[in-house]
């Protein structure tokens, strides 16, 4: 959250020279002028609209997130529009809980109290725009106010515009805390800002979610000696759809070696870096596990029912239902080993701990599979044989 700081402003004059033969020089300023000043002030037009329109919304709109975001549909067109109705809104009805930011909230305990972090105020800015079909995300970091790193993990978002992406963060520009307690007081300057300038405020653990080309290395946030004209990376999009087509495994490893790429320079950097390793290792101890025990159960489902064949082919086959049934038997016996061994895979790859496990039941899927085809070649005898002759078989 802001601290409350000070803020130094800064008056400019403009100073009108004449001169005899400067008429035409200073008409043709003027009209080069005149389609930006439009343009800006359509913007600022569309912004006040906006956010008069949402400190009047109905109380019975703001009653959930669904109802909110309903609202915000039916009342504006473009996504700009949309994504500044959600983030004035909350912004302005949110309020930072300055005196229990380490606890845990329970889900929905934000909306109910109108009170959260961070964390909270970034989360309902993504599902609100989510909601309305806006690609947003939320991104953790830490900041730097007046030149002053502040060491402790934040969360703000990054959303695409009309193709173009911007970060927001709806905590700073909801007011500031000072002596423990929070003020409101909207900050407009957090709304709608391009990456290279967010930079210079808010460094991502991630130097991915910076969408910056040549991203700003920690040591220099922290110094002050970041780089300047800073491009975009044109190629985010793209990069960002190849990402999100990744498991989630996968997609925390590479965030790993890309903050071990940018340099760990900091203690909050390598708290975050060996909380992530930690989890990583723990999702693919998981996953590895969830592994193991579906193949398990594939494999005990294939054994019982080839013991229910074997124990049907020791009564002669009786009742006999017909040929199509005893391919069936010992079709489905086949499927689930089949299944066991190929969700397995290879028990090599598995993390210490697992392995030996996986190993032995791979052993026993192979010794499963030898019994089969024995009862496969003798049910393909079985129906080959004429019907007369098939008592002789057992």
């Amino acid at each position: 959250m802001k601290r409350d700081t000070q803020k130094n402003t800064h008056e400019s004059k403009t100073t009108t020279t004449r001169r005899n033969n400067g008429g035409r020089l200073a008409t043709l300023f003027f009209l080069l002028m005149l389609p930006v000043f439009s343009l800006f002030s359509q913007d600022v037009k569309n912004e006040r609209t906006v956010d008069r329109m949402m400190k009047n919304c109905p109380v019975e709109a703001t009653e959930s997130v669904a109802g909110l975001t309903s609202f915000i549909n039916a009342s504006f067109q473009t996504e700009e529009e949309k994504v500044r109705a959600a983030f004035v809104w909350i912004a302005g009805n949110i309020d930072y809980d300055a005196e229990n930011i380490f606890i845990d909230r329970p889900e929905n305990d934000v909306w109910a109290t109108r009170k959260g972090i961070c964390q909270d105020y970034a989360d309902l800015f993504v599902e609100i725009t989510t909601a309305m079909g806006i690609e947003t995300y939320t991104v953790q970091g830490y900041t730097k106010q007046q030149g002053e790193i502040i060491w402790q993990p934040h969360t703000w978002a990054a959303a695409k515009i009309d193709e173009i992406w911007y970060f927001f963060d709806p905590t700073w520009a909801a007011g500031y805390v000072r002596d423990g307690r929070f003020y409101r007081k909207f900050d407009d300057q957090y709304f709608r800002v391009l990456p290279a300038d967010f930079i210079s405020t808010h460094m991502p653990f991630d130097p991915f979610w910076q969408i910056l080309l040549d991203p700003v290395k920690p040591a220099a946030f922290d110094s002050g000696k970041a780089p300047g004209n800073r491009a975009v990376n044109s190629n985010f999009s793209a990069e960002l759809y190849e990402l999100n087509s990744l498991d989630e495994i996968a997609q925390l490893r590479l965030e790993i070696e890309r903050i071990e790429k940018s340099k760990v320079c900091n203690f909050l950097l390598y708290f975050v870096l060996r909380e992530k390793k930690a989890f990583a290792k723990a999702m693919e101890q998981q996953f590895f596990l969830d592994k193991f025990h579906e193949a398990e159960y594939h494999y005990e489902e294939g054994v019982f029912l080839l013991n229910e064949f074997i124990i049907y082919r020791n009564k002669n086959f009786e009742p006999y239902e017909g040929d199509i049934d005893l391919k069936k038997r010992i079709g489905s016996v086949i499927s689930h080993l089949e299944s066991a061994q190929e969700i397995l895979g290879e028990p090599g790859s598995y993390p210490e701990g697992i392995n030996h496990s996986a190993s032995n039941l791979l052993r026993g899927i192979e010794l499963a599979f030898l019994h089969v085809q024995e009862h496969k070649a003798f049910v393909r005898l079985f129906i080959e044989t004429p019907v007369s002759q098939r008592p002789a078989l057992f």
